[in-house]
This record gives structure tokens, sequence and C-alpha cells, in this order.
């Protein structure tokens, strides 16, 4: 997974905003047309954040 933290001055129309717990996420289209599923899950202890994210694709038959 690539995790950007520095967007000053970058296009990010192209993405889906998800905000939870104060923590904000862009998800990739490719990813979002593709998935499933996206499930986030953020965490904080003392001055620490984690966050974890899970995505199920969508099942997707391709040729024999």
């Amino acid at each position: 997974m690539s995790v950007d933290t520095y967007l000053k001055g970058k296009n990010t129309s192209q993405y889906m905003r998800v905000e939870q717990d104060g923590l904000q996420i862009l998800v990739a289209g490719g990813l979002q047309r593709f998935a499933e599923r996206i499930e986030l899950d953020a965490k904080k202890f003392l001055f620490w954040r984690s966050f974890d994210v899970w995505v199920e694709a969508k099942h997707a038959h391709g040729p024999t």
C-alpha cells in the first residue's frame, strides 16, 4: 500500500474521500471501482495513531 502524507499542491480530485475518527483517507478510483468492500480501522494510543485498511476485491472471471 502506498501512503502519501504530503498533499500540498497535488490534484486529489479523482479520489474518494473517507473520514473516520478525524482521519481522512483518499481512496484511488481504481480501488473504489474494483473493491466489493473497503473497511477502515483507526486507533489512537497515547500520542500515536495507527490505521488499517482492508479491501475485499470483487471476484472477476477472466478468459480461460
